[in-house]
């Protein structure tokens, strides 16, 4: 799963990021390391931006309605899995290839 969502009116970027983490997984520690992308939704209107973000240890997980399940990745088991958006197990494995040497 990876956690995500859109701004609600008046809320900054870090806001919107610990709700919908808070929101979707129960997690509310986690430090924010780097921005790894910026891009731009299919239809040009939004941005979407993904965060690399820590948790200390292995943290309770309280999913929300949105998601049957969950499992920690790593980069090497990341192709077992079906992603939502086509293009993001292609830029996941890019950008934390980066991000975590």
């Amino acid at each position: 799963m990876l956690p995500g969502g859109r701004l609600e009116e008046g809320e900054t970027w870090l806001e919107g990021l610990r709700r919908e983490v808070r929101e979707e997984t129960g997690i509310r520690e986690f430090s924010i390391e780097k921005i790894l992308d910026v891009d731009a939704s299919d239809s040009q209107e939004t941005y979407i931006i993904t965060f690399f973000c820590k948790v200390k240890e292995n943290p309770k997980i309280t999913l929300s309605d949105e998601h049957q399940d969950y499992a920690w990745l790593s980069i090497a088991n990341i192709t077992k899995y079906e992603f939502w958006y086509e293009n993001i197990e292609k830029k996941l494995t890019i950008l934390l290839g980066t991000a975590t040497s």
